[in-house]
């Protein structure tokens, strides 16, 4: 049999009945750090464009999707001692059933509570 026989894991993520895959990334820095170091983090589209960025700011959490290619922007640090650290956490969520669409249920969740704040 082939790999993928074996492996039956292939599947869009997010799709209806199948896993989301994301990651959740920290920015921790030092007191020296400023916002205009660089060092965030670049986010491209299935082609390599760039997308977005999100700049590293001291505690920020960005969640995205695991599969989303991602990379360091440019270095701007001047000094020493301005140091930028990220924690990345992988997350995966699982649906209940079948015919459930666990972004849609996140997006949902997220937008009312960002909406009714």
């Amino acid at each position: 049999k082939s790999e993928q026989e074996f492996h039956k894991s292939n599947f869009v993520n997010g799709d209806v009945g199948k896993p989301l895959l994301l990651t959740a990334m920290l920015y921790s820095t030092s007191e020296k750090y400023l916002p205009e170091y660089g060092l965030g983090t670049a986010y491209y589209d299935h082609s390599g464009k760039k997308g977005f960025s999100s700049d590293c700011i001291d505690m920020r959490l960005v969640l995205f999707e695991g599969d989303i290619m991602h990379g360091v922007e440019a270095s701007h640090l001047p000094e020493k001692g301005a140091l930028r650290i990220s924690y990345v956490f992988k997350l995966l969520l699982n649906p209940k059933q079948s015919s459930q669409n666990i972004k849609e249920s996140l997006k949902k969740l997220l937008l009312t509570d960002i909406l009714e704040g």
